[in-house]
């Protein structure tokens, strides 16, 4: 029977029932048990040349004091700082460059200066500050140089010496304050002296003893006595040394030693016997160590011993003595780059470097909480990167995996063992399909498998038996359609199954027949969509039913009726989308609903219970990396694990935080499949996906801690201006040359565990105002700085979004041009002085000789300026007497129409707006002048003037003229204007008196008129009087375009006509009234004035107290006879 074989969990504990379709999730249980010598989910990312990597054979990796990652090869020293590669390499005269590019040993020593080994160029020692090599070579003249160039390990002791091994010219100890070696060397004739010269490793250990690795064996050097004693290979021995070709010496923190050989294996040093003990490769041994060839050795800060060999990566398992092998596979992108390992490295952030040759590998150590279940060639029946689609859990503890085209897996909670469940198509008691879409267990251990597109399965376990359930289109009580997506029972034995296509289906138990529940177009109380994607039964009772195109359905198992919830492009507080992928209740009562592009909605239990859709939304906006949800799972700490096509999410509700993982976490890959997830009692997680069956438990998941440094370099089109990182204070200011006034920042925070997932935040201080999200990039730019200084700041954080402690900064001052310095400032300042005394000067000579020019032409120019001025006072006087002849009667000194024309326009003007107004403001109305919204036309036509000026002649007539002018003047005050119309006729135009007020100035002008003897020359006395009428406009109140001012007058005019028709030496005025109609009101009053004032059209004021004639006299005549 094909055997399971989990990557790190166990499944030989108990776990509970749990509703895979529903989402439901259970109160997790202890953690679970490590196996033994399963391998970890190491998901290892790659450097390469096709990264920039300057050459594919790696034999040293180093971290500075600033974070940076150096790593050597057989061409070239590599600066890393997570995105790109820095290259460093020998080139012919320049002595400043490295001696030799193939790097043997890097090491930074306790004062963060780094040491370079190099095969055929000494010993380097890397200047920072100005990015050079110093160079320490062998020169047989001088026996304190180095004792050869072909370097292969350096080592620094607690005294601050370093150790120098050489690939034939035996050991060194360096004194680096005075720059002198000291050699260890063979010495044929001395049995004491060094047993070879070919060091490639060296170890102090805690007694401070110097182990030094050779192809003779191990030397350890007393430094105080600098004598040696020797552990070798002895054949008859079988507990001494495995090989004298030592490649790797290690004490690991509980002080034991472990020598890595070549062809000898691992060997640990037992301190108390002097004794080694072997571990050498076994062929039969599947656990034993993978390779004989060592070429290195590292515990971590987790304290796992690692061991580099020609055959892969091997990690040491102590507590079953056992080692566990990674190697590369060719179908895996995930497993190391090559198998002959050279160097290990952990850096500070715990990311653990692995140099082959063929590249780097290196493994995020927060990323092994992510178990997969690996597929062993020699067992076909084992699960590997199968697509997952459903997963549950039996009463017993077995685990049930359904595929995607792959059948149905049971795996033995006990025995790991995986039994398989095929389709066969000459079979009726398999499964109906291999394509499983859900499933569920009941209490007795049955299992139901929902399938693709060929119905519903019923699995017993015990005997294998099947029964299949199909729809009939003959049997209105079989299944509804033939797609499954959901499966949920009920304690009481019922089934609920959903369908894509047939809506919801109720399965009584003990028999086969399905009670359907379908969308019937036009009842808003059925099923809002026939395609179930989800069922879940609350807490409280009710049934919700999540479809693929309808939204969320609440069930009423009493009535059969449902009540549909969906997506409102117009509420935001609406399900975000109709397609209910995922349905979860969680401990507080809240349901989350995972959507297809509406990300991730949650439902208050209180809102819930209100009948209240009031729907929170979580998109990308907030934080997602994907608005499609596949699936939900609750853990114990209440954060909720969200799958996507996107990888895993871990959400924080009461805290609003994401925390996303994906292959650079150890997922094999990042797409996850509707339904197939799992909580199973223990704790552990499961979700299932296109790369197979993910496992953890969610209290192992580790968050990245560290603080990473911000390394931060400027430069402008042509070269590299300087750099500072967050370690340091900024530095003396980079300098912008006026010519360019362009500078490019580049920065990068120094973690490693997943550098494409590091955040950054900048800020140009003088510039700009608050923190700014370069939005991925890691280069901002710059351009036409004013001159002055400036702090450019940025900070970053690691892939978890744990920040830098402190920002990097870096001083700038833009540069002004020359013509804008200081200096030139003052030099214009100068020039302008010369240039202001030099005119001063002389301005002062031409104000001389012009001062007196000056006041003889001052003399002249009065003279002209008063006759100029005499002249203009004439002129002036004369416009306004022509203009003041233009406006007035010659004879009376009245004004004449033309005034009147003037006048009258303004004046007809501010009526029409007072009116526009008072009509616009009716609910708050302005208070408007009654006096400026209308004025009168008082017509004057005077009675006898003809007799005067037949009889007497025209002097006569002019001097009877001015008496009644003066009379005119004296009745009307200064608002009024008395205008000569005609011959015997006069105007007076005012502003609105009351009615009264007007009536009573027509009456002291009749008055006076006719009691006045006018003085007509000779002695003689003449008589007149004045037939007068008046109306005002607007004739209508209220209504200022009804009549205009002209017609107006006219209405005057025949007013006066009546008045002199009638009796003469009298007056009349004709008024409006509510009835008056504006229509052809003029000619109505002209020819049949009579019938409009019977009709009330019109009214009628006179101080004729007898009967008016208001038909014309011919008129009447004709009428009558």
């Amino acid at each position: 029977m094909p055997r399971f074989r989990p990557l790190a969990t166990a499944l030989g504990l108990a776990v509970i029932l749990f509703v895979s379709c529903a989402g439901a999730a259970r109160e997790p249980g202890a953690p679970p048990r490590p196996l033994s010598a399963a391998p970890r989910n190491i998901q290892f990312t790659h450097l390469s040349r096709l990264n920039g990597l300057s050459q594919n054979a790696v034999n040293a990796i180093a971290q500075d004091r600033t974070g940076y990652i150096w790593i050597g090869t057989q061409e070239g020293l590599n600066r890393y700082n997570g995105y790109e590669f820095t290259v460093y390499e020998h080139v012919a005269g320049d002595p400043k460059s490295l001696s030799n590019s193939w790097v043997w040993d890097i090491l930074v020593d306790r004062s963060g200066v780094m040491w370079i080994g190099t095969d055929g160029g000494g010993l380097e020692r890397y200047d920072a500050a100005t990015d050079t090599f110093e160079h320490f070579r062998h020169d047989p003249r001088d026996v304190h140089s180095l004792s050869g160039d072909r370097v292969r390990v350096i080592v620094q002791d607690r005294s601050g010496f370093l150790w120098i091994g050489t690939d034939g010219g035996g050991l060194n100890r360096f004194d680096v304050s005075r720059s002198r070696f000291t050699r260890f060397q063979h010495d044929p004739a001395d049995p004491n002296s060094l047993p070879n010269n070919r060091v490639l490793s060296i170890l102090e250990d805690e007694r401070g003893a110097i182990w030094v690795g050779t192809d003779g064996g191990i030397a350890i050097l007393d430094p105080s006595s600098e004598t040696f004693r020797f552990l070798r290979h002895d054949p008859n021995a079988p507990d001494s040394l495995s090989s004298d070709q030592v490649r790797s010496i290690y004490q690991d923190r509980q002080q034991r030693i472990w020598v890595g050989t070549s062809q000898g294996g691992l060997n640990r040093f037992d301190l108390a016997t002097q004794t080694f003990q072997h571990f050498r490769r076994d062929p039969n041994d599947p656990h034993g160590i993978g390779d004989d060839n060592i070429r290195a050795l590292l515990e971590d800060r987790q304290g796992t011993l690692w061991i580099a060999t020609e055959s892969g990566l091997n990690e040491w398992r102590p507590n079953q003595g056992q080692f566990v092998a990674y190697r590369h596979d060719v179908t895996d992108p995930g497993s190391l780059i090559n198998d002959r390992v050279s160097t290990l490295m952990q850096d500070r952030g715990g990311v653990l470097w692995v140099g082959t040759y063929n590249g780097i590998s290196k493994w995020n150590y927060a990323s092994d909480a992510f178990n997969y279940f690996s597929k062993d060639p020699a067992l076909p029946g084992s699960l590997g990167r199968e697509v997952v689609t459903a997963i549950a859990e039996a009463p017993n503890g077995d685990l049930w995996v359904g595929t995607y085209g792959q059948g149905l897996n049971r795996i033995d909670a006990k025995t790991g063992d995986i039994s398989q469940f095929p389709h066969s198509e000459d079979n009726p008691q398999t499964l109906s399909e291999a394509r499983i879409m859900a499933l569920w267990i009941d209490p007795t251990g049955i299992v139901w498998v929902g399938t693709r597109n060929k119905g519903l399965n019923r699995l017993d376990p015990r005997t294998g038996q099947v029964q299949r359930f199909v729809h009939d289109p003959a049997d209105p009580h079989s299944l509804s359609a033939n797609g499954v997506t959901s499966l949920l029972g009920d304690p009481d034995g019922t089934l609920w199954v959903g369908t894509y296509g047939g809506g919801l289906n109720r399965l009584e138990p003990g028999t086969r027949r399905f009670h359907h529940y379908r969308r019937r177009a036009g009842d808003r109380s059925s099923l809002s969509s026939d395609r179930v994607l989800i069922i879940l039964r609350e807490r409280g009772g009710d049934l919700w039913v999540g479809t693929e195109d309808g939204g969320l359905n609440r069930l009423d198992e009493n009535t059969g009726s449902f009540i549909a919830y969906r997506h409102d492009p117009d509420d935001a507080t609406s399900l975000g989308s109709n397609s209910a992928w995922e349905l979860v209740e969680t401990r507080d009562g809240a349901f989350w609903i995972g959507t297809m592009g509406g990300g991730l909605n949650r439902w208050d239990l209180a809102d819930r219970r209100a009948g209240r859709p009031r729907f929170t939304r979580y998109t990308k906006a907030d934080g997602l990396v994907s608005d499609m949800i596949h699936g939900i799972l609750e853990a114990a700490d209440g954060a909720l694990w969200l799958s996507s096509n996107r990888g895993l999410t871990r959400f924080v509700p009461n805290r609003d935080t994401f925390q996303h993982f994906d292959e650079s976490n150890g997922l094999q890959g990042s797409e996850f499949n509707h339904g197939a997830r799992l909580l199973a009692r223990d704790g552990v997680m499961y979700f299932g996906g296109t790369e197979g069956l993910v496992s953890f438990h969610p209290a192992h998941v580790r968050q990245n801690q560290h603080s990473p440094t911000v390394v931060v370099s400027a430069r402008d089109q042509l070269k590299t201006l300087g750099g500072g990182d967050s370690g340091n204070p900024p530095s003396t200011p980079i300098k912008l040359d006026y010519r360019s006034n362009f500078v490019a920042f580049d920065f990068a925070a120094l973690d490693y565990a997943s550098p494409t997932k590091n955040q950054y935040r900048y800020r140009l201080d003088g510039l700009d105002k608050d923190w700014i999200d370069p939005n991925g990039h890691r280069r901002v730019t710059y351009s036409n700085l004013s001159p002055g200084d400036y702090l450019f700041q940025v900070k970053g954080s690691n892939n978890d979004g744990v920040w830098s402690e402190r920002p990097a900064r870096l001083a700038v001052r833009a540069v002004p041009p020359p013509w804008r310095t200081v200096q030139a400032y003052m030099l214009y300042g100068l020039l302008v002085l010369a240039i202001i005394g030099a005119f001063f000067y002389r301005e002062h000579r031409k104000l001389r000789l012009e001062t007196r020019q000056r006041i003889r032409m001052e003399h002249e120019i009065a003279l002209r300026t008063r006759e100029i001025a005499e002249r203009n006072v004439e002129l002036e006087k004369a416009i306004l007497e022509l203009e003041t002849a233009s406006l007035t009667d010659s004879l009376t000194g009245l004004r004449n129409r033309r005034f009147l024309y003037d006048y009258i326009e303004k004046t007809v003007d501010e009526i029409e707006d007072a009116h526009a107004t008072a009509r616009s403001d009716r609910q708050q109305p302005v208070a408007v002048n009654p006096s400026s919204r209308s004025v009168f036309f008082l017509m004057i036509d005077l009675d006898g003037f003809k007799a005067i000026n037949d009889k007497h002649g025209h002097h006569s007539g002019d001097m009877a003229l001015l008496q009644v002018c003066d009379i005119l003047r004296s009745c009307c005050g200064t608002s009024e204007h008395i205008i000569r119309w005609g011959g015997d006729e006069f105007l007076i135009v005012g502003r609105r008196h009351s009615r009264p007020g007007i009536e009573e100035l027509a009456e002291r002008i009749r008055q006076r008129l006719a009691d006045h003897p006018y003085q007509i020359g000779g002695g003689q006395i003449g008589r007149l009087s004045g037939s007068i009428g008046f109306a005002c406009y607007p004739f209508i109140p209220g209504h200022p375009q009804a009549l205009t001012w002209e017609q107006v007058i006219g209405i005057a005019d025949h007013a006066s006509y009546i008045a002199k028709n009638s009796q003469r030496n009298a007056w009349v005025g004709l008024y409006s009234t509510p009835r008056t109609l504006p229509d052809d009101l003029v000619d109505r009053i002209k020819s049949d004035l009579e019938q409009q004032v019977a009709l009330g059209q019109l009214r009628i004021t006179t101080s004729i107290r007898g009967q008016l004639l208001l038909q014309d006299r011919r008129k009447r005549e004709m009428a009558s006879g």
